[in-house]
């Protein structure tokens, strides 16, 4: 049977594509949020809002990652409506902190997300590019110093975005949206927040994620 097709997110959600390299070789990291709109919010207010979440992922994750990695743009889109999106793209610029030897780009340190709904199937998670030597106690494995490090950002990064207020938005949530229950896509898909973030204790695998 052919994999249904889903159905378009719900109103007023959104969805924050932060882009940059490692060494050269390209990485976009994805979140959903859902909004409350205050007053008749636009392009401007869209991308300060994008703005702020990128600013918060600069501040939280990129201490932790390879100086080899620069975050460098964003893509952000709300769908608005049943019919309406409304996207911006802006520049961004960060830098990775973590001077010591980068790992390959086909690995990635995990951050796995709490959410309140229990199902099979895929849990939402963040791949973060850019692992170093000083983050592993071997091949497989984070050092504890590393993994407590990332935890704590995760957390503050939830926080952070949760938190904000931007003129044109009322309220601000970052979360996942299940598309699927069960082999049937929902109408309308369901927005779930994040309730914690934690880092794994393992790398993880890039998989098909690292292009030519």
């Amino acid at each position: 049977m052919p994999e249904p097709a889903p159905h378009r997110p719900p109103d007023d959600s959104v969805r924050v594509a932060l882009s940059g390299t490692l060494f050269g070789t390209k990485y976009v990291n994805r979140f959903w949020l859902k909004v409350t709109p205050s007053g008749s919010p636009g392009s401007a207010e869209l991308l300060a809002l994008s703005n702020a979440v990128a600013a918060a992922f600069r501040t939280r994750f990129l201490p932790n990652l390879s100086n080899g990695l620069h975050q460098t743009s964003q893509r952000t889109i709300w769908f608005k409506d049943s019919t309406t999106e409304v996207a911006v793209d802006g520049s961004d610029a960060g830098t990775g902190g973590d001077t010591t030897a980068a790992e390959a780009a086909g690995i990635c340190y995990l951050i796995n997300w709490g959410i309140a709904g229990s199902y099979r199937g895929g849990h939402p998670r963040t791949y973060l590019a850019g692992p170093t030597t000083a983050g592993l106690v071997d091949v497989n494995t984070l050092t504890t110093t590393k993994r407590n490090a990332l935890s704590t950002a995760a957390g503050n990064f939830l926080s952070d975005v949760n938190a904000l207020t931007p003129t044109g938005w009322s309220s601000v949530q970052l979360g996942t949206i299940r598309f699927f229950r069960g082999n049937a896509a929902l109408s309308p898909p369901v927005f779930e927040p994040f309730l914690s973030g934690a880092a794994s204790s393992f790398i993880a695998s890039q998989r098909r994620r690292v292009g030519r």
